[in-house]
Parts: C-alpha cells; structure tokens; sequence
C-alpha cells in the first residue's frame, strides 16, 4: 500500500462532487474511511485545461508502478 501523499486523477469512486476549478473536493465517506485507516493523503489534479498537463503525470506514475512492482521479476 502506498504511504504519504497519493495523486489522483478525479477518481469516481472517491469524488462525490469537484468544487471550482481548484483542486478542492468533496469525497465520498467511504473513500475517507479508506484513506484514514491507510494513512494516504490525496492530491487531486486540477479539472479542465488547467490540469491537463498534470493527467499525463498520473498516467506515467501508473505505468511505473506497474512495470517495476507488478510484474514478475525476470529469470
């Protein structure tokens, strides 16, 4: 499990509702549970244009992750 400050890319399951153009959201209760038993901190990446430099971030992180920690180590 990832520890200290996650970054999203407005997740659904975890933004009840996106207030402005900011990076300030409501999250669902549930989410919130979530992240406190875990001890993660969101980061949510800016809506619209302004953001849309930060999707791509996201994106890469994932890919990272995924090759260096999901895979099987080779033979």
């Amino acid at each position: 499990m990832p520890t200290g400050r996650v970054r999203y890319d407005n997740l659904k399951a975890a933004v009840a509702k996106v207030i402005g153009f900011a990076r300030e959201r409501r999250e669902n209760e549930r989410w919130i549970l979530f992240r406190e038993h875990f001890g993660v901190e969101s980061f949510y990446c800016r809506p619209g244009i302004a953001g849309a430099h930060e999707k791509g971030g996201v994106e890469g992180d994932v890919g990272y992750f995924r090759r260096n920690r999901l895979s099987p180590c080779p033979r």
